[in-house]
């Protein structure tokens, strides 16, 4: 059977309108988490329209497909030319009427109407930290994306702004609507569960919290400088990594070789969504120095779990936290710092920290998230 037969039978399959998303990444960190949430969250609404998932090959018995959903396997892969020039070609085959591509990759060529989500501009904001390939491509495919979508989705108010301020375009056509947080994420309600976590990860002293990566624009610098100011006074504290170790970057690691660190911090790397919340509920609180964020999951996935956060003032993070987090100039080091201390000594205004992030999470809903979404598909479909 050729392939087109088999587009004609997949077609003929779906009798409502079909929307589809690129799932490709549905297993990526970040943009992983934006897919899994949509797709469940959307599954649980009463729609008029078919939904049908491209997925990578490797994927396609581990993606969770709603009832009712297409999926199909594509071969083209993620930052490849067939993704730019062949994707499309098959979306439209399938009988696809919208495309949603939930990151800035749009197909060239397409014939139908089309959504893209952009969730940052780093490449574009920091091009110090890539290579000039690199740079020629996120800015050369993000244009286009921008320039060509039917519309385009923003994960922030502030991420909304940043792309407005890089690219001509009406903003109009620039939709932001806030991500949301999962119910995994919530406060301690076993103590036992909670201690016999700690015991297993080697939790032993309290600790400051990084969830993240280790890109430059991090600024895990910040953070260690800030610790080991926070580790003078209290000899007891360690700082636990979850996500990358900073210690591949020459400059870290010779900062926390020079402060006799090492013995100090904790490497968990990636975890669960029920070890994360457990990692949560045991910090004494996460610490976000990052000097740009479109979002920023950490310091709302800590609020829902009773930790307060410090974060700086840079990117999403303001917007995201409100008043619910001690927020510091991003490079200061001593800011950080009298944050962190604020936190361990003043238990009054750790409890009133805990009580404002537990009021400020109630704002980022997944569901409000896919509503919103698929207020966005119903305008071009």
């Amino acid at each position: 059977m050729n392939s087109s037969t088999v587009a004609a039978q997949q077609q003929r399959s779906f009798p409502m309108p079909v929307i589809g998303i690129d799932a490709r990444k549905y297993f990526d960190f970040g943009i992983g988490t934006y897919l899994q949430n949509l797709v469940q969250h959307l599954s649980q609404r009463s729609l008029s329209y078919t939904f049908l998932l491209l997925v990578d090959p490797a994927d396609r018995n581990h993606v969770t497909v709603p009832p009712g959903w297409g999926c199909v396997s594509i071969s083209e892969k993620k930052y490849s030319l067939s993704e730019l020039f062949i994707l499309g070609l098959r979306a439209q085959r399938l009988g696809v009427r919208l495309f949603h591509i939930p990151h800035y990759t749009l197909p060239y060529g397409l014939r139908i109407p089309s959504l893209v989500t952009v969730h940052d501009l780093i490449h574009l904001r920091f091009p110090q930290y890539f290579s000039r390939m690199q740079r020629l491509y996120a800015n050369t495919v993000m244009r286009h994306a921008v320039t060509s979508a039917s519309g385009v989705i923003t994960d922030s108010q502030f991420a909304k702004q940043d792309l407005l301020s890089h690219f001509r375009m009406d903003d109009k056509r620039v939709h932001a609507i806030p991500l949301g947080v999962s119910g995994k994420f919530t406060p301690a309600s076993d103590r036992n569960s909670l201690d016999a976590f700690r015991a297993a990860h080697g939790l032993r002293n309290p600790f400051v919290l990084y969830v993240g990566g280790n890109s430059p624009h991090k600024n895990i610098i910040t953070l260690l400088r800030a610790f080991a100011r926070v580790a003078e006074k209290r000899s007891d504290m360690s700082l636990v990594f979850v996500g990358k170790a900073p210690g591949g970057h020459p400059d870290l690691a010779g900062f926390i070789e020079r402060n006799r660190l090492d013995k100090k911090i904790l490497y968990l790397g990636k975890l669960s969504d029920a070890d994360l919340a457990n990692v949560y509920r045991s910090a004494e609180m996460l610490v976000l120095p990052s000097l740009y964020e479109g979002f920023g999951f950490p310091p709302l996935e800590a609020m829902a779990c009773g930790t307060p956060s410090v974060v700086s003032d840079r990117g999403a993070l303001p917007e995201v936290v409100g008043d619910a987090a001690l927020v510091c100039p991003a490079e200061d080091e001593n800011a950080f710092a009298d944050a962190m201390m604020t936190i361990i000594d003043r238990p009054v205004e750790r409890q009133e920290l805990i009580r404002r992030g537990l009021a400020n999470i109630k704002r980022f809903s997944w569901d409000e998230t896919a509503r919103k979404t698929l207020e966005v598909y119903e305008a071009f479909i």
